[in-house]
């Protein structure tokens, strides 16, 4: 990062390193084992699978009014006949990793410089909550991914149209508080 040449190019093969080295840290831990990995994802995991059964969000239960998160991996698993745990690796795990990656960069070269924004994207990916968030998948996890898109478009003012951030930062906040 430090003596990287200043090109687009030079800096999207090192995002590609940094997101593969987020992969490679979360995913070897999920695939340490032969299960999900906590204790609040065996809830979640149930919580899917009634979804998937009974094609109904299960009610009077704490995420009966929350499902986003639920919705997605139950999907991913229908259209990929895949397990929970594959399923929730594949769809928010890895979204987490490359979403976040991306907006905490853009985010930092917004602000100092394009060197500051790589450094950024690779302290997150080696901070050992990001790692846990990425390997012990819950709402949280995907609630998270927000986060920076959010205050991304906060600091936004290449758009023309000031009206769009609003309503993009509307809509992912309502996203963030019917996920978690």
């Amino acid at each position: 990062i430090f003596y990287k040449r200043s090109s687009k190019f030079s800096t999207v093969v090192i995002l590609a390193q940094i997101i593969i080295l987020g992969i490679l840290l979360t995913w070897s831990q999920i695939f340490n084992f032969q299960s999900i990995i906590g204790e609040d994802p065996y809830y979640h995991a149930w919580f899917v699978e009634n979804i998937i059964s009974f094609g109904t969000i299960p009610p009077d239960t704490a995420y009966s009014f929350l499902p986003i998160f639920h919705l997605i991996i139950g999907l991913f698993c229908q259209i990929s006949g895949m397990t929970y745990r594959l399923s929730a690796t594949l769809s928010v795990g890895l979204f987490q990793i490359i979403i976040n990656t991306l907006f905490i960069f853009l985010l930092g070269r917004k602000v100092l410089n394009e060197k500051i924004g790589l450094i950024a994207a690779l302290l997150l990916i080696l901070s050992p909550r990001h790692i846990r968030m990425g390997y012990e998948i819950v709402p949280t996890t995907l609630a998270a991914i927000y986060i920076p898109i959010i205050v991304y478009l906060v600091f936004s003012d290449k758009m023309k149209n000031k009206s769009v951030p609003s309503v993009l930062i509307m809509l992912f906040t309502l996203m963030m508080i019917l996920t978690h």
